[in-house]
């Protein structure tokens, strides 16, 4: 079946009236001349008119064949089983969305399916996978080497389509295994982008560019943050709350390397959240079982009918017992009272403000109630990852100490209130109603207002104002009483007191070694090294994060790493998208029709050829006629 590339371009074919009506105009007339002595010649010059007329056809056919050559080579004719085409390039889909979802083994596995019954008619099948950006050729040989490679193919844990790799340096490396003059077909589920980028990096060097669009849209849900980890203490329970995209029917548990066991889970969802969609959020609180003191490692598993890629999270935590404490005072204060109140939670001393310099090394909580000569050595200690506790008039009148509240704004005096805890974030376990039932017995009636800094948050509140506020400072943290809670009337007597002194300086002391979080396919914010086992992804600030979900070590290059969790891609989880407009759904009716070799050239050849034949020919007839 003969096809061609171009059609519209056969209108060209027109072209082959030019020399016909050429030859109708030019054409010569004899005028005839009666001479009887001649007559004997008539015989041969009509013999000779003959040949002369049948000569000029020739010429005007080969000028017609001539003309219909070129305007064939311009269409980019092909012939099926004829004259080669006989190369497929497929670009196949390797990204974590191609994985299996909850029963389904996944879009890959269809296609993988899919080939396996497939017959082209090509004699060379290429195949190129694309994940993360990167470009691989799996084979390069005949169809049933193709099928072998596909059949081996898995989905990876990076994020990314097809898309990806057509920019940055990726395109070179596909642009090379692909070639010219090659079929092809993209084969995805289209969930992360269109294709368009890479259908117009291909299209100048194929004949043709299909897409295929495996899988069906579904309803996913994936683990996109924590909001909140409670402190850990050995032997008591703990909690556990992770933001979620799309409503999980339940979640398991495994710790270390335990078994994983149905947990009891509350999930909560705001109203946009449905259940076919990856990009509604919600919440999900787990209760943690009580733990030795030392480092674990939870394992937390959403299920659910979606993608399995992004199910599950790696977190490890560390379960502290008593956290060393010092109280800079000369006099039995309300949290030196407090902090050696907590029993086994706290490790608490008190020394005088002249003996600060010695008892900071191992401490990891330092209360200062009162002013200390050498101020700059204990700003150093919180921007190395301590935590300091202090009133804000300490604070600000010890020019070594006022830089670490620098971010802080501080206004002309308010009115208060009656203390209650926190800033009242969702998560905050801290907030609790009988925490604030005891705090509501005293107020503040003038403070101080303070602008809480980005990323500050708030432990205290007198009324609206804020009376107790924490920053950070270098690796450390500063907490910063609006005015001396010591000086407060009753504020001793407060009977929940030591509750919330203690909770609040356990949870602030685990912020400097807290696991820090990022999320695959988004930008790095630094440069950095992840390592886990054997296996290194360096990042570069802006970047995109291609690596897979779960717990890793963060170098910044300071020689101290850190553990890290990364997130999977939201974007990655989103599957419920149809398929874009134009898009094959099945693998025949994705496979380009035109199976033969590209015939303009061995056309342009041909055109070439006749037109040389046609050169001699009018040579001839003009040597031969002429005389």
């Amino acid at each position: 079946m003969l096809s061609a590339l171009h059609p519209l371009l056969l209108w060209g074919l027109g072209a082959v009236a030019v020399p016909i009506l050429i030859h109708l105009l030019l054409r010569q007339r004899p005028r005839p001349r009666p001479w009887a002595a001649m007559r004997w010649l008539l015989a041969a010059a009509q013999a000779a008119q003959r040949r002369y007329r049948l000569t000029n056809l020739l010429l005007l056919l080969l000028r017609c064949l001539i003309l219909a050559l070129i305007a064939l080579a311009l269409t980019r004719p092909g012939l099926a089983g004829f004259g080669g085409g006989d190369r497929l390039v497929v670009v196949l889909d390797q990204s974590a969305s191609m994985g299996a979802r909850g029963d389904d083994p996944g879009p890959l596995a269809q296609a993988k399916a899919a080939f396996s019954q497939a017959q082209p008619h090509w004699r060379r099948v290429t195949v190129v996978t694309v994940a993360g950006g990167a470009v691989n050729v799996l084979a390069d040989g005949d169809p049933a080497a193709a099928r072998r490679a596909i059949s081996a193919a898995e989905a990876g844990e990076l994020p990314g389509g097809l898309d990806d790799a057509a920019q940055n340096g990726a395109v070179d490396a596909l642009l090379a295994a692909v070639g010219d003059g090659a079929d092809a077909v993209l084969v995805s589920d289209f969930q992360q982008d269109d294709g368009a980028r890479i259908v117009a990096a291909l299209q100048p060097r194929c004949r043709q560019v299909a897409r295929w669009a495996v899988g069906r849209p579904a309803g996913n849900a994936l683990v996109t943050g924590i909001v909140h980890l409670g402190d850990l203490v050995p032997g008591q329970p703990g909690e556990l709350v992770v933001a979620v995209a799309g409503t999980p029917a339940g979640a398991t548990l495994a710790i270390d390397d335990g078994p994983a066991l149905a947990v009891q889970a509350t999930i909560s969802t705001t109203a946009a959240t449905t259940a076919t969609t990856a990009s509604s959020n919600g919440s999900l609180r787990v209760l943690l079982p009580p733990l030795a003191a030392g480092a674990h490692r939870l394992r937390l598993r959403l299920e659910d009918r979606g993608l399995a890629y992004d199910n599950a999270l790696d977190l490890p935590v560390q379960v502290r017992g008593a956290v060393p404490a010092l109280t800079v005072d000369d006099r039995v204060g309300w949290i030196d009272a407090a902090w050696r109140a907590a029993g086994t939670e706290l490790e608490s001393i008190r020394v005088s403000p002249t003996a600060v310099a010695g008892s900071l090394p191992g401490r990891k909580l330092v209360a200062l109630r009162r002013p200390i000569a050498d101020g700059a050595a204990l700003a150093d200690w919180v921007r190395a990852g301590g935590v300091l506790w202090a009133p804000l008039s300490v604070l600000a009148n010890d020019p070594a100490l006022r830089g670490l509240i620098a971010g802080i704004n501080v206004g002309d005096a308010v009115s208060g209130g009656p203390l209650t805890t926190g800033s009242g974030e969702p998560g905050r376990s801290d907030d609790q109603e009988d925490v604030d039932a005891g705090m509501r017995l005293v107020a503040i009636d003038r403070l101080p207002r303070l602008g809480v800094p980005a990323g500050g948050d708030i432990l205290l509140r007198a009324g609206k104002e804020p009376a107790v506020l924490t920053l950070s400072a270098g690796n450390g943290q500063v907490v910063v009483e609006a005015v001396d809670l010591g000086e407060v009337a009753n504020f001793a007597s407060i009977p929940t007191l030591p509750l919330w002194a203690v909770r609040s300086a356990r949870r602030i002391s685990a912020l400097s070694d807290r696991t820090r979080l990022l999320t695959a396919g988004r930008p790095a914010t630094i440069d950095a090294t992840l390592s886990r086992g054997a296996a290194s992804v360096r990042l570069g600030k802006g970047a995109t994060i291609l690596a897979a979900p779960g717990a890793w070590q963060l170098d910044t290059g300071d020689g101290r790493p850190r553990p890290v969790v990364l997130l999977p891609s939201p974007e990655e989880g989103r599957t419920d998208r149809a398929a874009p407009v134009g898009v094959a759904a099945t693998l025949d009716a994705a496979l380009p029709v035109r199976t033969g070799t590209d015939l303009a050239l061995p056309l342009l050849i041909a055109a070439l050829l006749v037109a040389l034949a046609e050169g001699l020919l009018a040579a001839w007839a003009g040597r031969a006629y002429g005389r």
